[in-house]
């Protein structure tokens, strides 16, 4: 090939790349606006947090007359008047005609009362905090979203060539459909998963590379590990997790492995320190309730019926679970698409399995069973009670991860058929998915009617309409798998693009 056509060719490869983050970015928006303040899970223990987690501020968080409690405005306060009734809109947390303004609230649901979780997450979405409730929360899920978008792309062009796929790969198969409403929340489960479906294809590569590819995602891996670890307690012993199944596939019995180790030893340790700072990690050996001890026989009961219920909750990542409040449901269509696609991928991923693939998966299989196991025993409950597939995801996310990695470059390649069907699947759940999330919302799903704008109960004050934010969050999420499929589509042409080679990976 000519310097010219080289030249020409990975100015395309240039383009399209960055076409594709940035439509990323559309369709996490697309959602971020999707639902009105208060529609993430547990938003009145989290959105009180965030406005306090930068301390006494007039107008946003204020000390209350109990020592125990923060006044802030009563729009943030309290589980919504929507939450647990679908047909009910949003309109219903709208001020009423005469108000200037919400009144306050006295809370006692605080972070930094109840330092139930680590405080990064809240102290850096406090930022954003203002008296202008609405378009604080519509920055801060811009913010989860960009910020998602922007580290998976630093990593993408991190990684050599022949591991972007065991980055992306993973992302596709498992965000779809609660995943891409949670990253785009003011949930602190956003930055788990973001550092759950990261943290460890970037200690592979860091592993594997050297010189300024080995050094940035050092620092990336720092960075995503501190985001997990900072917001969750369990997301932070997903770090751990993380570490581990990075060092165990990048295994070589030599010197130059054992100094790579430190990295993933310290961000361990600096996770099981996060983990210790919050009361939430009382759940591994109290349960989520605080009952006594239970009984031998009780125990034998709880395992033996979890074990077999444990799937529903991996099953409900894909939609079998309602979104928000869990009051939104989503047509079979959604999870039928998505168990699917997930079960398809993770059984191409099995064709290639070495013996450190096959150590690292075990450990992955073990985390998505033995996590829940253990919450839900402590806790004396069943599938069902306490236990969420948001609190899963992170560590489905690393089990696929896992299962679609492959030995350099990927040793399963799809057939164009192939392809084109998990793009229209994967496509299709994220576009019912979204309508339904801005049906359920902008009217109450009581209403069954194909155009999001006819008989608007709540909607944003803003210039786009419900129906002109689901087509451009369904055709930007189409756009990015397109692009994301393109390599795979033309490999098996001779003269493919992007054939550009990259610095030679360093296994010793």
């Amino acid at each position: 090939m000519s310097p010219g056509n080289r030249t020409k060719q990975k100015r395309a490869v240039l383009i399209r790349t960055v076409a594709g983050f940035l439509l990323a970015a559309i369709a996490l928006i697309a959602w971020a606006v999707s639902s009105p303040v208060g529609s993430s899970p547990d938003d009145d223990f989290h959105l009180p947090s965030i406005w306090c987690a930068l301390g006494d501020r007039e107008g946003l968080c204020q000390d209350a007359i109990q020592p125990t409690e923060r006044v802030v405005s009563e729009e943030i306060a309290g589980v919504p008047c929507f939450a647990g009734d679908s047909a009910e809109s949003a309109a219903c947390a709208e001020l009423g005609e005469g108000v200037k303004e919400a009144e306050t609230l006295a809370t006692g649901r605080v972070n930094s009362i109840a330092a139930l979780y680590p405080p990064v997450f809240y102290f850096v979405l406090g930022l954003f905090a203002s008296e202008n409730i609405q378009l604080s929360v519509v920055l801060m899920r811009v913010f989860t979203s960009v910020l998602f978008v922007g580290i998976v792309g630093a990593l993408y062009a991190l990684l050599p060539r022949n591991r972007r796929s065991d980055l992306l790969l993973p992302l596709f198969v498992t965000l779809v459909p609660l995943g891409l409403f949670v990253v785009a929340s003011t949930n602190p489960s956003s930055w788990a998963l973001l550092s759950a479906g990261t943290l460890w294809i970037a200690l592979v590569g860091f592993f594997e590379t050297n010189g300024w590819r080995r050094i940035g995602l050092g620092a990336v891996s720092v960075i995503v590990a501190v985001l997990g670890a900072g917001a969750r307690s369990d997301a932070a012993a997903f770090v751990v997790v993380a570490a581990g199944i990075a060092s165990v596939l990048s295994f070589h019995a030599n010197r130059r492995y054992l100094i790579s180790l430190i990295l993933p030893v310290a961000l361990s340790v600096m996770a099981v320190l996060f983990y210790l700072s919050g009361s939430q990690s009382e759940a591994a050996f109290e349960g989520v309730n605080g009952v006594p001890p239970a009984t031998i026989d009780t125990i034998v009961v709880l395992v033996l019926k979890n074990f077999l219920e444990i799937p529903a909750l991996w099953a409900g990542v894909f939609g079998t679970w309602g979104l928000g409040w869990l009051d939104t449901d989503l047509p079979a269509a959604v999870w039928f698409a998505g168990i699917g696609i997930f079960s398809v991928a993770v059984a191409f991923g099995l064709r290639s399995l070495s013996r450190r693939k096959a150590t690292a998966l075990l450990l992955a299989f073990f985390t998505i069973t033995a996590v829940p196991m253990v919450l839900l025993v402590q806790s004396q409950a069943f599938v069902g009670e306490y236990i969420q597939p948001r609190y899963i995801l992170p560590a489905l996310m690393i089990f696929a991860g896992v299962a679609l990695f492959g030995p350099g470059a990927s040793a399963v390649r799809p057939s164009n058929l192939q392809l084109a069907v998990g793009i229209g699947a994967l496509s299709l759940a994220n576009s019912v998915s979204l309508y339904t999330n801005l049906r359920r919302y902008v009217t109450g799903d009581d209403l069954i009617w194909p155009n999001l704008n006819a008989a608007v109960e709540w909607w944003w004050n803003a210039g786009v309409s419900p129906m002109m934010v689901w087509m451009i969050g369904s055709c930007a999420f189409v756009a990015v798998l397109v692009i994301a499929a393109y390599p795979a589509w033309c490999s098996g042409r001779k003269g493919a693009v992007e054939r550009a080679e990259d610095p030679p990976i360093a296994v010793p």
